[in-house]
């Protein structure tokens, strides 16, 4: 299976003060799947581990082992997120009423 993998799915098997049934599901299947993300998707991740550091709600530990959970799995960045975004994903977004981070080459995969 492939789908679009967002940031706040992905963030909660990080944290550890965050049990979300859905993105549990989400994690159980990630072994047999192919997840794509957008271009800020890895940014969108380092932020929320630096806050989450910063508020004392993981250690730097906890954050570089769940950096290594995340690499651990098949998750394609769409390289193409930045050429795209004032053009097709634009439209798409338009289209389908969908925020612009959500809408990558990838568009027409489930989002999870």
């Amino acid at each position: 299976m492939q789908f679009v993998l967002d940031c706040s799915v992905a963030i909660s098997w990080c944290l550890v003060d965050e049990n979300n049934d859905y993105a549990n599901a989400i994690l159980a299947m990630m072994p047999d799947c192919e997840a794509f993300v957008p271009g800020i998707w890895s940014l969108e991740i380092a932020n929320v581990l630096l806050v989450a550091e910063r508020r004392n709600r993981m250690t730097t530990e906890q954050s570089s082992e769940a950096i290594a959970l995340l690499q651990s799995f098949l998750i394609q960045v769409d390289t193409a997120t930045d050429a795209n975004a004032l053009g097709a994903t634009l439209a798409i977004g338009r289209q389908e009423g969908l925020a612009s981070y959500r809408t990558s080459r990838s568009s027409k995969l489930p989002c999870f």
